[in-house]
């Protein structure tokens, strides 16, 4: 996909997926991505929009066009559009999120 792609555990904003595309964008390696907390993988400059966003997550189960800034392993910076919609278990539980990240630099 030519869209970034991630989802992250509801309760932990721990990363359960991602794909080749946001690994090649930001040169992490799977491994580095992986477990570790969403926020490990934004640039600090947009850390408190970063909250808002996962508040509003929290009270209704998406995100639409937020733009936010995801950090390289080198710490370069990566201006992006994120769309984010909960996967919820049979009692209407958010387990996990679904979220594309569109590259805005380009």
């Amino acid at each position: 996909s030519p869209a970034m792609f991630m989802s992250v555990k509801y309760l932990t904003c721990e990363v359960i997926e991602c794909n080749d595309t946001l690994l090649r964008k930001t040169g992490y390696k799977r491994s580095e991505v992986i477990g570790k907390h969403i926020f490990t993988l934004f640039h600090s400059d947009c850390l408190e929009n970063a909250n808002k966003d996962v508040q509003l997550f929290n009270a209704t189960g998406e995100i639409k066009n937020s733009k936010l800034t995801l950090l390289t392993k080198l710490g370069g910076k990566v201006p992006v559009l994120i769309n984010s919609t909960a996967i919820r278990d049979d009692q209407g539980n958010i387990l996990h999120s679904l979220t594309v990240f569109q590259d805005i630099e380009e």
